[in-house]
């Protein structure tokens, strides 16, 4: 089964991981918006994880002394939903203000969202303070 993760525009080093393997995904796109799939081998009810790490330099809006993050996930329709996990790493001397229902502080640096796949939200909006 291939398994694509959409990437925002200007994403840069991407890696990949299957389970425990890591490989160096190839960047394709799909009508402007990159993506990266992978071939992932599955045996009747097994589940095997996909993970992609990369930078978004600019990824965020910045006004006055705060900066808005807005993450989109794009859920895949499968028969089985699947489940998400997003870590938020955030710049330093920042503190959140706003943080969206479900999302969690990790440590005074990140924040994360883990659970089931989304149907219904896709969008969020994180809203920091630059100055702790």
């Amino acid at each position: 089964m291939s398994i694509a993760h959409f990437l925002p525009r200007g994403a840069s080093n991407v890696l990949g991981r299957v389970d425990d393997e890591l490989f160096e995904p190839i960047v394709n796109d799909f009508y402007g918006r990159p993506f990266v799939r992978r071939t992932v081998p599955f045996k009747p009810r097994e589940t095997r994880e996909l993970a992609v790490a990369y930078d978004v330099p600019r990824a965020a809006e910045v006004e006055g002394d705060e900066l808005t993050y807005r993450p989109d996930i794009d859920p895949q329709g499968l028969a089985r939903p699947s489940a998400i996990s997003v870590t938020l790493h955030l710049p330093p001397g920042s503190a959140v203000v706003e943080m969206p229902e479900g999302w969690v502080a990790l440590d005074a640096d990140t924040i994360a969202r883990g659970g089931p796949a989304l149907i219904s939200q896709q969008s969020f909006k994180v809203k920091l303070s630059l100055t702790r």
